[in-house]
């Protein structure tokens, strides 16, 4: 008898799974049946206690205590009934399919053994095979390996050649790097050297860097003191006594205090930065509204919405870096621990959404201009760092010496974060569309905003004289 191919061996497998399986769907249908003749004959008995209840008839089986007994006994054994003759009907099952299914296994197992001594003959006639080639293959093969040496001593002869020529290549690149590093610097001086010889030019950069830098730190104490009374007013609910100083507040009361639930503390230090986020989109609202109207009032806006938003995702970042302030929320709101998933991913959208808000900034901060040559290309530079750079240094440099010396370590990250606004600017100001911004009414050219910087100057001695020795709340 030929042995079988493996397509027919696969195929009587698969006949002999498929008998299997109907037979398992015989044995499942002959237990439904079964189940359901058992529920009909519950059915019955119950449906004859019922109507015994309201019929009388001579009793036929003990009554009381003995006839539940009885009763309990009777159903057992019914049970136990059912149960033997279900197992004997799926022996028989089984029995039969075995019956059926022995001449096919018996079958199966001689086409395998059948297999494996085959095999078992070819390998000891042939412990290693080896691939028989024709003479024709032989010489392509020689021929192939022949041009294979042939090109690897051809490539050994130009390595010199090709590694003076790397070498060549990286220097002469470091030399084009070097060349248009030197003639970017020597243009950026020179074009500093033409705005410092156009005296307008010059007074009108510099009294922008003056009032920039007042309106820096103008719009960072006004934003930052209302999200701290925020915090002290949302504690007084909670009747949390509070001291607000020029640089934290100041909680009296013991840590483990009963006060401090979970509730107030979402709530407390929640409050705070959710509304300064609402009130920074709302400023935004308003800059879009006057962005056509005055001069001083344009760049004020633009700081008090970036140090708005500043104070919930800078805010946010400082409180994972010093575990204070803000993420006292996160953490009783999910009750994670130290960088949790939760806290990874809200740090990460902190730090883009900060990014963004810079990345965007870029127009809205060249169109707070006075004038036409301060946005073209080759000055928006230097109007870029009078405009942004320099009062973001010094306006901190202000800041931080106005709290000496007392400046804990979660504002001087505050102070920080802000750098994630002021990098991205730099990075699209030369933008084709940027050409078509649209300037709008100006006020003097080259003259300080004498008024907002007087304003500042009494805000920080406020901050500094008023707020000393703290204030108390509750």
């Amino acid at each position: 008898m030929p042995n079988p191919s493996r397509r027919e061996m696969r195929r009587r497998r698969k006949a002999y799974l498929r008998e299997e399986r109907a037979s398992i769907r015989r044995q499942r249908r002959l237990q439904q049946q079964q189940r359901r003749r058992h529920r009909m004959i519950r059915s019955r008995e119950l449906w004859h206690r019922l109507v015994g209840l309201f019929v009388r008839r001579r009793p036929t089986e003990p009554t009381g205590d003995s006839g539940k007994r009885f009763r309990r006994l009777k159903a057992r054994e019914r049970r136990k009934k059912y149960a033997r003759e279900e197992r004997e009907s799926l022996r028989r099952e089984r029995r039969m399919m075995r019956e059926k299914t022995r001449p096919m296994r018996r079958r199966m197992r001689k086409q395998r053994m059948d297999y494996l001594r085959k095999r078992l003959l070819q390998f000891i006639r042939n412990p290693i095979p080896v691939r028989r080639i024709s003479s024709q293959q032989r010489f392509i093969i020689r021929q192939v390996r022949r041009e294979r040496r042939k090109e690897f001593r051809k490539q050994l002869a130009r390595l010199p050649v090709n590694m003076g020529t790397s070498i060549a290549r990286f220097w002469y690149h470091r030399a084009h790097e070097a060349k248009t590093l030197t003639r970017a610097v020597s243009d950026f001086m020179f074009n500093l050297a033409q705005v410092s010889r156009d005296t307008g030019l010059r007074r009108t950069l510099i009294a922008g860097t003056v009032n920039s830098t007042a309106f820096y730190v103008l719009a960072f104490i006004g934003t930052y003191m209302l999200s701290q009374y925020i915090t002290i007013v949302t504690a007084s609910f909670y009747d949390i006594p509070t001291k607000l100083y020029s640089y934290r507040i100041y909680w009296p009361l013991y840590t483990y205090s009963t006060l401090y639930t979970r509730g107030a503390l979402i709530v407390i230090f929640g409050m705070g930065p959710l509304v300064c986020l609402i009130l920074g989109l709302v400023f935004y609202r308003i800059y879009l509204w006057l962005c056509h109207r005055t001069l001083h009032l344009k760049i004020f806006l633009i700081w008090i919405v970036i140090h708005f938003l500043n104070n919930f995702f800078g805010a946010y970042i400082s409180g994972v870096i010093t575990r204070t302030g803000f993420i006292y929320t996160s953490e009783w709101l999910f009750l994670s621990n130290i960088l949790d998933t939760e806290e990874i991913l809200f740090l990460i959208i902190s730090v883009v959404a900060l990014i963004v808000v810079g990345y965007f900034s870029t127009r809205h901060f060249l169109s707070t201009a006075s004038m036409e040559a301060l946005v073209v290309p080759k000055n928006r530079q230097f109007f870029l760092l009078g405009r942004v750079l320099i009062p973001w240094i010094f306006g901190n440099l202000i800041l931080v010496a106005i709290n000496m010396p007392n400046n804990p370590g979660e504002l001087l990250i505050l102070y920080l974060t802000s750098v994630l606004v002021v990098v991205p600017v730099f990075t699209n100001y030369n933008q084709p569309s940027l050409g078509l911004i649209r300037l709008g009414r100006t006020t003097r050219l080259g003259r300080p905003a004498w008024l907002y910087i007087l304003i500042t100057a009494g805000a920080l001695a406020l901050l500094r004289f008023g707020l000393a020795n703290g204030v108390s709340f509750g």
